[in-house]
């Protein structure tokens, strides 16, 4: 059963995001979940918390252009006297396509044949999400990381709320979802034409990621193939996930993705939660972080971050993750890390070593328009900052040259 919003304007099909409206652009997100359906028919809860057959299909969403920060879900907000959903302001689910296999994956791979990158982008999202909480988030990240292929969400069904922690943890460790899973991104991986697959995990669907990336390389391993990236880039996003577990994992991981980063926190009180009701130290907590062999750390504890100090991965240190994913830039080459001068590999964030807004739109100009025109456009920005002696844009220019010119030289 299709259900849809009876605003859902039509749309060109020659691209994966097309633009509808000078306000807002609608992001096609190709999803995999093990929700059962709610029965309700509605947007918002067309599929439950509750475990079922595996799902695919198509889920858009509208993201606004403006009246957004950067790494911003936003939703309507009493306070504002915001009563119901805009598109103009809010990110608003659209349409909800449930697709058979056959039809899904052909969907898939004529999006990421369509674009110019032929990009793939997974997203498993972690614990108290439903699924239209998951799909928004899926189309903020490829909004703001600038997609050009095809986002897509791996749903498991969360309960969606804080006192679902308990049940989220059993979904988790479900044995025919876990199989589920690695089976739709070994597909992804088979079928989807794709030129570059990036990985991200948040929180508990980090468990997801780990078995499933374990499974896939001793298959690979068990069929005598060589070591080589499956993947472009692996982010584990506060990895709700047993320590000693998550390290011996990424240790026979290692080497079958371009990078593999781990991001970290201190200050993560979900984490900290976890750790009390488990009795064992989490991969995302920072206190210490986990720091070996063939994995970036990243000790994000000065990000910015929401109230809980847990989806920071999305907003506070969505420009960092920009820079992996887009140019594939290590941590010495990001001028918003700093060194960890006793272990080797942890890199801790440090917002006063550069700007974050020149840092983000050095790497978005080296994105657009590539390394000649990137430079070429910032010192024309530079010279009209200079000719209006205007003192904030001249130091901004400034900044994004260094930047560009840091990359380059690293690089």
């Amino acid at each position: 059963q299709k259900a849809s919003s009876p605003r859902l304007y039509e749309r060109l099909a020659t691209k994966t995001r097309d633009v509808v409206n000078e306000a807002y652009e609608i992001v096609d997100v190709y999803y995999g979940t093990n929700r059962q359906p709610s029965g309700k028919g509605g947007l918002d809860n067309y599929y439950s918390g509750k475990r079922g057959d595996f799902d695919l299909g198509i889920v858009s969403v509208s993201v606004p252009r403006n009246n957004r920060s950067f790494g911003e879900v936003n939703r309507p907000d009493l306070f504002k006297l915001e009563f119901r959903p805009d598109p103009d302001r809010h990110i608003m689910l659209w349409d909800i396509t449930p697709l058979g296999a056959p039809v899904f994956y052909e969907r898939l791979r004529g999006a990421i044949n369509r674009s110019d990158r032929k990009e793939a982008l997974v997203y498993i999202h972690g614990f108290k999400n439903t699924f239209d909480d998951a799909a928004r988030r899926t189309a903020q990240l490829a909004y703001d990381l600038d997609i050009d292929g095809a986002p897509i969400l791996y749903s498991w069904p969360s309960g969606g709320t804080l006192l679902s922690y308990v049940k989220d943890g059993n979904e988790v460790n479900n044995v025919r979802a876990l199989r589920d899973f690695e089976d739709f991104l070994q597909r992804i991986v088979e079928t989807s034409g794709a030129e570059k697959i990036n990985v991200i995990a948040h929180s508990m669907g980090n468990r997801f990621l780990t078995e499933a990336l374990d499974g896939i390389v001793e298959k690979r391993r068990s069929r005598g193939d060589a070591v080589a990236p499956i993947f472009d880039q692996v982010v584990f996003a506060a990895p709700d996930v047993d320590r000693e577990r998550f390290a011996d994992l990424m240790g026979r991981a290692s080497g079958w993705a371009g990078r593999f980063t781990l991001y970290t926190s201190a200050n993560d009180l979900a984490l900290e939660l976890s750790q009390r009701i488990n009795a064992y130290p989490r991969a995302g907590d920072a206190a210490p972080p986990l720091v070996m062999t063939g994995l970036d750390t990243i000790d994000a504890s000065a990000a910015p971050a929401d109230p809980m100090g847990h989806t920071y991965f999305a907003s506070g240190a969505l420009g960092d993750i920009q820079a992996v994913l887009w140019h594939g830039l290590g941590p010495d080459q990001r001028c918003v890390l700093q060194k960890e001068s006793t272990l080797e590999r942890l890199w801790r964030f440090n917002k006063n070593r550069c700007d974050d807004l020149a840092f983000r739109t050095a790497m978005f100009n080296l994105r657009r328009l590539g390394p000649t025109e990137a430079m070429t456009n910032a010192r024309q920005n530079l010279d009209a900052a200079r000719a209006d002696r205007n003192t904030k844009d001249i130091r901004h220019w400034e900044a994004v040259i260094d930047q560009i010119g840091e990359a380059l030289t690293r690089g």
